[in-house]
């Protein structure tokens, strides 16, 4: 099994600034996304918003070099659309499954502790119970502190 911890930063303008610093690139490349988002939320349609930070980019020598190359490359990629909605979604799911699961284990954790203390105490009635009586069980659970 392969784990993988990925650290998240944000980088847009006024966040992380001494990480933005360091590095060019990523600096010109959190400016060039801002220059696009700045343009949607004037009301432009992504198409022209792009366009138009594309040309101001050049313009202020933001990441120019990939820009003049790879104009028409950036653009296609940039208009394949992002579903903010999905992306929401899926990850919503994704979470809502792992805390089920967790509450799961957790649960599991529980009743078997339970019951390894009523078999110690050889109470085998008690535990026929409350396989069968859900409240009794959660009144055991109480009563034990678990």
């Amino acid at each position: 099994m392969l784990e993988c911890v990925v650290r998240v930063y944000n980088i847009t303008p006024g966040n992380n600034e001494a990480l933005l610093n360091r590095c060019r690139r990523l600096h010109d490349y959190s400016a060039f996304i801002a220059e696009i988002d700045k343009n949607l939320s004037s009301g432009m349609e992504l198409e022209d918003a792009l366009h138009k930070a594309i040309d101001i980019c050049i313009e202020n020598d933001i990441l120019a070099d990939i820009l003049v190359k790879s104009k028409s490359e950036v653009y296609r990629m940039l208009l394949t659309k992002y579903d903010e909605k999905e992306f929401i979604q899926i990850t919503y799911q994704e979470g809502l499954e792992k805390g089920l699961e967790k509450g799961r284990e957790e649960e599991r954790r529980r009743i078997n502790q339970l019951y390894k203390l009523l078999l110690e105490q050889e109470r085998m009635d008690d535990i026929k119970k409350a396989i069968h009586d859900k409240a009794f069980q959660e009144e055991l659970l109480e009563k034990f502190h678990l």
